[in-house]
């Protein structure tokens, strides 16, 4: 039976039109989970030990993608949010003033609504995520370009990079836009 897994054996049957090649190659794969190995000059099955069958457990349990997105979803727009409300209570004139100082016009600030209030809603309701999660990091990036760019080779008290916060909420939005809304969601798609 060894020699019916092996790579000529599987190249016999593909061409010759017996067993499909998906079944040969399932076989062959399974053949070598079986087979033995060598380890410190003795021939060992491979066997499955306790942690294999944890982990195997683990993974049957937890096993749900789509609520993760929906956690991943609504930790970074709530979050995100109070910040928006932030914006919201106390204005974004120190956002124009900061704007004006680099030579670009102020009404930019008026932006920070969008990316911090709109964005994030958008997130959380799972509706144009991809396009909301895109803006939404890149005004992370704009944001970390006017205020964080002297932080970028700095350390905290505690060892944490200076932009520790900035990259978290950049890369959250980037997988979002990745990974899609999930099947939580207003638009009700795996995609």
């Amino acid at each position: 039976i060894r020699y019916l897994f092996d790579t000529k054996a599987l190249r016999m049957a593909k061409h010759s039109g017996r067993l499909s090649v998906e079944f040969a190659q399932r076989c062959y794969r399974c053949f070598l989970s079986q087979a033995p190995t060598r380890e410190a000059g003795e021939i060992k099955r491979r066997e499955s030990t306790v942690l294999n069958k944890f982990d195997d457990a683990f993974t049957r349990y937890t096993n749900h993608p789509d609520f993760g997105l929906l956690l991943l979803r609504l930790t970074f727009g709530i979050l995100m949010l109070f910040h928006g409300v932030a914006k919201v209570s106390h204005g974004v004139d120190w956002i124009s003033a900061m704007l004006e100082a680099k030579g670009l016009p102020g009404f930019i600030a008026q932006g920070v609504y969008i990316g911090e209030i709109v964005t994030p809603v958008l997130i959380i309701l799972g509706w144009l995520t991809r396009p909301a999660a895109f803006i939404y990091a890149f005004n992370i990036l704009v944001a970390t370009l006017l205020v964080g760019t002297d932080k970028f080779f700095t350390l905290t008290k505690v060892g944490a990079w200076g932009l520790e916060s900035e990259a978290l909420y950049f890369l959250g939005g980037l997988c979002i836009m990745l990974l899609g809304a999930g099947k939580y969601s207003l638009s009700g798609n795996k995609h």
